[in-house]
């Protein structure tokens, strides 16, 4: 009997330590997700900031 306690409760902390693994996994890829979009964010202000700059430049 006590065995198969013990093996129920290795069994539930497998569980627990998989979760919260797959919850750690889920968090770091939605703060890489939200780097990349700051990264891309600044190179669409880059790009836009420069195609101003070259519409003033052929204007004069």
């Amino acid at each position: 009997m006590e065995g198969r306690k013990r093996e129920g409760e290795g069994k539930e902390e497998e569980e627990q330590e998989r979760e919260g693994k797959e919850e750690e996994e889920e968090q770091e890829g939605e703060e890489e997700e939200e780097e990349l979009q700051d990264t891309y964010k600044k190179e669409e202000g880059s790009k836009a900031r420069k195609g101003k700059e070259d519409d003033e430049k052929v204007k004069e």
